[in-house]
């Protein structure tokens, strides 16, 4: 496992005490405020905020298409804490004790988005040209 805070690689083994120091460590507010634990590259927790102001958290599973939110928001410290636990040690758990939602980051909802942003860019050429012509 690796786990990477306010996006610095932690180059330590991962343990229970390091997850609980770290996440106690997180500021809030419009600073870098998060802390991830992954199996790998795509299959991750995350959480951001802080004990003052609570987290939010969420996961995904080797795909941008297996990635969840939990709706339950602002969350404790212990339920985070016990989430990334969970995660660590390879239990499933936490999933069941929190409520999740499917997010959709997949490519075809972004190629749209890219898609509308050609079609302005040509319409925008194509109208530069015929008043430059005019």
């Amino acid at each position: 496992m690796k786990l990477r805070l306010n996006g610095s690689d932690i180059d330590e083994v991962v343990t229970e005490s390091m997850l609980e120091k770290h996440l106690m460590s997180l500021p809030g507010g419009d600073a870098d405020s998060f802390l991830i634990l992954s199996k790998s590259e795509l299959s991750y927790i995350q959480t951001s905020g802080s004990s003052n102001e609570g987290f939010i958290l969420e996961y995904q599973e080797g795909d941008i298409a297996k990635h969840y939110t939990c709706t339950t928001s602002p969350l404790s410290t212990s339920q985070v804490l016990n989430a990334f636990k969970g995660y660590l040690i390879g239990s499933e758990s936490w999933k069941v004790d929190l409520s999740w939602e499917k997010e959709d980051l997949s490519s075809d909802s972004s190629s749209f988005g890219a898609f509308k942003l050609l079609l302005i860019g040509l319409l925008i050429f194509v109208v530069t040209i015929v008043l430059f012509n005019a």
